[in-house]
């Protein structure tokens, strides 16, 4: 089932990017969830993608691997920005 993303802007164009880049990021072979983290607290608003195992399977941790989170910081303002590296580093 495809994340129901929540957005940081009303722009349908800059919407319909992210759209688009959660689902080639869903569509990776190697990708098994993709979640959006809250912007609640301590933890700042982005993107973390959990992987399949065999895409985990040379660091021992089949089926836990995660790829570390991409959370707006300084440098990345937008979730767009969040969204475009984590597909970079997968």
């Amino acid at each position: 089932m495809p994340i129901a993303l929540e957005y940081d802007t009303d722009d349908v164009a800059v919407r319909r990017i992210m759209d688009e880049t959660a689902a080639a990021i869903e569509a990776m072979a190697a990708v098994r969830k993709l979640s959006q983290l809250p912007g609640t607290g301590t933890t700042r608003a982005g993107f973390q993608a959990t992987l399949w195992c065999y895409a985990a399977r040379d660091s021992g941790a089949c089926g836990k691997k995660v790829e570390p989170a991409v959370q707006l910081s300084s440098k990345r303002t937008t979730l767009l920005e969040c969204l475009t590296l984590l597909k970079y580093h997968l």
